[in-house]
């Protein structure tokens, strides 16, 4: 299993991107503050679900379930920032805490994070490649449907 990355680095043990565990403990404290007030938990049940027809090996379903959380968490940040959403699950939101910036490079720290889980994932060069190739088509969906949305905020219609 890919190592978790607040244990200092990234990737399946090898040593590479080793940090300060104490200083990356202070980059992500916006992270950790958001995340801890964990919501409903659905993503996971929701997985896991699915994993009874896919039959995914444990390890490998705990680091999808990872880089699904760590991209479910980030985007949220980031939309609290563009909504101007003031409270996230009952406590203030990040950047009323951390200030915009460090909240939005957190966020983009966690992508970068959770693209480098999945691009472990699997025992073989081409599943690794899958995967990352899945992963990044997702980021640029997910980041579509955010432009889209704030266009329509800003502009209260969308031309397609």
């Amino acid at each position: 299993a890919v190592v978790s990355t607040q244990s200092g680095h990234y990737g399946r043990g090898s040593g590479e991107g080793t940090v300060n565990k104490s200083y990356l403990r202070c980059l992500e404290e916006p992270y950790l503050y958001h995340t801890q007030n964990p919501g409903k938990a659905i993503r996971g049940k929701m997985i896991e679900a699915i994993n009874q027809w896919l039959c995914v090996e444990a390890g490998v379903l705990d680091d999808i379930k990872e880089v699904i959380k760590i991209l479910h968490e980030s985007s949220l940040m980031i939309d609290d920032i563009q909504d101007g959403s003031k409270m996230r699950r009952g406590s203030p939101s990040a950047y009323q805490i951390y200030g915009v910036s460090e909240v939005i490079n957190i966020a983009n720290l966690k992508y970068f994070e959770a693209g480098l889980i999945a691009s472990n994932l699997g025992t073989d060069c081409t599943r690794r490649s899958e995967a990352s190739r899945i992963f990044n088509e997702s980021m640029v969906r997910l980041h579509q449907g955010q432009v889209l949305k704030e266009r329509e905020r800003e502009h209260q219609s969308i031309s397609i």
